[in-house]
C-alpha cells in the first residue's frame, strides 16, 4: 500500500490503469514529498511522476531530489481571504498564479513566493475579462 498516496490525487486511478494499458504511465498531481515521489514510483503503478506547481516555485528541484537534498514542498492555498470570492474562483486563481510562475522563470527570473493574490486576480480580468473567472476543464 502507498503510505504517500494521499500525495498523490490520480495514484489510485494509475493503479487501475496499469491493469488495463501497456505503456508507460505518468502521474501529476499533489506530489509534494520526494518519498512520495519514490513510493508512487517503486509501487508498479507508475513510471514517472509529474512536479508542476512544486516545480514553479523551486525550479532547482530534479537536482536537489537526484543530490539527496530535497526537503518537502510546503504549499499554501493561493487565496483572496475574501469567502464568495474564493469560492468562485479558487481553483482559477491558482492556476493563474502558479502560470504566472512559469512566466516570471520563462524571463530569466527567480519564482516569486510572494507574489500578491490580487495581482493575479487584476491580470486575470485584464487578460480575460469575466471569462477569467470560466472554469477552463470540465
Amino acid at each position: 500500500m502507498i503510505r504517500y498516496g494521499s500525495e498523490a490525487y490520480f495514484l489510485d486511478y494509475a493503479q487501475k490503469a496499469r491493469n488495463l494499458v501497456n505503456a508507460p504511465l505518468v502521474v501529476t498531481g499533489g506530489f509534494r514529498s520526494e518519498e512520495g515521489m519514490n513510493e508512487a514510483i517503486d509501487s508498479g503503478a507508475v513510471d514517472m511522476v509529474g512536479i508542476g506547481k512544486p516545480f514553479a516555485l523551486n525550479p532547482d528541484l530534479p537536482n536537489e531530489i537526484i543530490n539527496g537534498t530535497n526537503e518537502t514542498i510546503a504549499m499554501k492555498p493561493i487565496r483572496t481571504g475574501v469567502k464568495a470570492l474564493d469560492k468562485k474562483i479558487s481553483s482559477m486563481l491558482e492556476l493563474v498564479w502558479y502560470e504566472q510562475q512559469f512566466k516570471l522563470m520563462g524571463k530569466g527570473k527567480e519564482p516569486n513566493r510572494n507574489h500578491g493574490v490580487w495581482k493575479t486576480v487584476f491580470q486575470m480580468l485584464k487578460d480575460n475579462g469575466t471569462a477569467a473567472f470560466q472554469k477552463r476543464r470540465a
